[in-house]
């Protein structure tokens, strides 16, 4: 039997939510990050924060290995951790729990939990759509994705850098487009596009050349330049992205949408807002067509569409937008997540412009706090949020005076 543990602080909310549920099965709807070590993840839970109506609370997972199939996947990933001394357990969706009980520790409420294999049938549809969009990527290309998916930058780099000097039969292409896509959440633009190049020049001098493939590495490039402000040239690469998926897939695939969703980002900071938000709903429709409801890939269109409502002044509508992006992130990824950070400091943002600073302050704490975890010191969203702290609090020492 395996024992994993997770510390975490729980909204009020959200630890009643578990309480009312004890003797049930719950799933995380995404994926879980634990610890096969108590202290740490103890250590975590008991963090002090500034956060109110919070609960500190201790997951201990029990894993009867010998009694779950093959729908539960988990895998040891201490190898490519920065902190393998906390021998990191990942689970993926198809785990589903059973709360056995949750009692009072000290100033912890300690949660058992067993793993179980009835989430099959609830992660049916999921594990489908997973299956959908990485059909073209071995099982070790999509292990190494799913660590970068969940924010773990640094893992993902790693491991694929180990992939590319040991391939093994692997597609080269493909690790490299994923050493430049973890290099892309970590902001390093300069290396990111190396490997991009690297990428989309190996596949087009494959026989028959990849076009298809390639409109993933020509989408990238494009959101590389838009992060480097050359915007023109940003949406040169998304409508030859899109030219070519309008080609090879169906009229509502999920890869159109994303590069529609690509080309309103660049119209957006170009402040031609309506045709963004044109793009942005047309992405968002064919995403509640292709995913199930409430999927964490609608939040990023809700996002979006939240930031143009921002840029517009409506500051009351982009608020709901964001919430609900929030509320799907926050439940289908881990608490600490970089793009739950993002929502939360896109919420913040909102309420500053609304003079509630204390309550946007409070939002800016929580994404910085996530970026913090993650050691993400020069990250552009993490430097805004500090920034965006200064200011406030120092607004706030001058309302005292």
């Amino acid at each position: 039997m395996l024992i994993v543990y997770r510390g975490a602080k729980l909204d009020k909310e959200e630890f009643d939510k578990l309480k009312e549920n004890q003797g049930k099965l719950i799933s995380t709807n995404g994926y879980l990050s634990t610890s096969q070590l108590r202290q740490p993840a103890l250590a975590f839970a008991m963090k002090s924060t500034k956060r109110v109506d919070v609960v500190s609370v201790l997951f201990q997972i029990k894993c009867h290995i010998k009694q779950i199939d093959k729908t539960v996947i988990f895998a040891d990933i201490t190898q490519f951790s920065e902190y393998p001394e906390e021998k990191e357990v990942l689970f993926d969706l198809n785990a589903c729990f059973t709360i056995e009980s949750i009692e009072q520790n000290g100033s912890i409420q300690l949660i058992n939990m067993n793993v179980s294999n009835e989430g099959q049938i609830i992660t049916k549809d999921y594990i489908e759509l997973t299956q959908k969009e990485t059909e073209e990527k071995s099982f070790s290309i999509v292990f190494g994705r799913l660590m970068c998916n969940l924010g773990y930058y640094d893992k993902s780099l790693k491991y694929f850098q180990q992939l590319l000097n040991d391939p093994n039969d692997e597609d080269l292409a493909w690790i490299e487009y994923n050493i430049g896509r973890a290099l892309h959440f970590k902001g390093e633009w300069k290396e990111t596009r190396e490997y991009y190049d690297r990428a989309y020049d190996r596949m087009m001098m494959s026989n028959p050349p990849r076009i298809k493939d390639s409109a993933h590495v020509l989408n990238n490039i494009g959101l590389v330049l838009h992060k480097q402000g050359q915007y023109n040239e940003a949406l040169d690469y998304h409508q030859r992205s899109l030219k070519i998926r309008e080609k090879y897939y169906p009229s509502d695939h999920v890869d159109i949408a994303k590069s529609l969703n690509s080309i309103g980002l660049v119209l957006s900071k170009q402040e031609k807002y309506d045709e963004a938000l044109d793009y942005y709903q047309q992405a968002l429709k064919m995403k509640e067509k292709y995913y199930p409801s409430g999927h964490v890939g609608i939040a990023t269109s809700l996002n979006n569409i939240g930031l143009i409502l921002y840029d517009q002044g409506k500051y009351d509508e982009a608020f709901d937008y964001h919430q609900q992006s929030l509320k799907m992130r926050k439940k289908y990824y881990p608490s600490d997540h970089v793009d739950i950070a993002t929502s939360l400091n896109n919420i913040g943002n909102i309420l500053r412009q609304q003079g509630k600073y204390d309550d946007a302050l409070d939002y800016y704490q929580r994404a910085l706090t996530i970026y913090e975890k993650f050691h993400l010191v020069e990250y552009p969203a993490r430097i805004t949020t500090e920034r965006n702290i200064r200011e406030l609090t120092e607004k706030n020492e001058l309302v005292k005076l």
